[in-house]
Parts: C-alpha cells; structure tokens; sequence
C-alpha cells in the first residue's frame, strides 16, 4: 500500500485496533507492506511500514520500477494526484456513491496535460453504489468547439 501522511496517520491510528480473525480483509491491512511518501514522519508506526522521503514522483517512479506486487494507493488524493499527473498511475478504481456532497477538496485538482482513461470494468451495488474501474491511456487528445458555424 502506497500512502500520503495524512491517510496513513489516520490508518495507522485505526488498523491495528481492528482484528477479527474472521476477516480476510482485516488481516492484509494490516500484514502488507506499506510505503509512506513524506517529509515529516520518520518513521511508521503501523507495521510494517517505511518511510519514504523525498520528491514524490521521483520516490514513487523508483518503488514502481523494483519488482514485486502492484502498488496500491488508497485514499491519499493529493498523492494520488500528483501520479496521475506524472503518468506513474496505471489504474484508477473509483467507488462513487449516490451523495451530493457540495462541498470539500477535488479528487485529481493538480495542473497539468489532461489524462485518457478507459473503462475496464463498472459495477453497481444494490445500493446505488458505483464501483469503477480505469486504465489509464496517457495523454488525452482534446478537441475544439468552433461554433455552430463549423458545421453549415
């Protein structure tokens, strides 16, 4: 798990207090390795953790080029953000939910060439809940509205 400071603190805080042993989830949140991308912590406190210090993209571009498993990043949008900007992001898996908030920060806000995702797989809970899942395709192509005189 790829996390930003503020996600982890909040994770850290909580995940190790949960421990039901009949939940398979429970158990790889808290047995996988988690990287977290920051300048102030030193160290995790949620095991096993480490700490990764540095510019984000360059840090994130050297753990993704090591082999080993997929890097996940859960929550964290601003970390999120800035990879999706860099191109280090793969995948995106969205989960939206049938609220209208009005208010609070965007999820991808960082300036920079728009980027392509195609749909892979959706899935909507009986709830309402949208589950979404996007590859991404690089740089977008955008066009250009030239007015309803372009097309008489």
């Amino acid at each position: 798990m790829l996390l930003g400071r503020r996600t982890y603190e909040a994770f850290a805080r909580d995940w190790p207090k949960i421990t039901d042993p009949a939940d398979p989830f429970t158990g790889r949140m808290n047995a996988l390795p988690k990287y977290v991308v920051s300048d102030t912590l030193t160290e995790g406190t949620w095991h096993p953790t480490t700490v990764l210090a540095g510019d984000p993209v360059q840090t994130v571009a050297g753990l993704k080029a090591r082999p080993g498993r997929e890097l996940q990043i859960h929550g964290s949008s601003r970390l999120g953000d800035s990879l999706v900007s860099a191109g280090l992001i793969d995948a995106l898996r969205l989960v939206v939910a049938p609220v209208v908030v009005r208010s609070g920060r965007r999820l991808l806000d960082a300036q920079g060439a728009p980027n392509g995702l195609r749909l892979v797989r959706h899935e909507a809970t009986p709830a309402g809940v949208l589950l979404l899942e996007y590859e991404t395709t690089g740089r977008a192509s955008q066009g250009q509205y030239e007015g309803v005189a372009a097309f008489t």
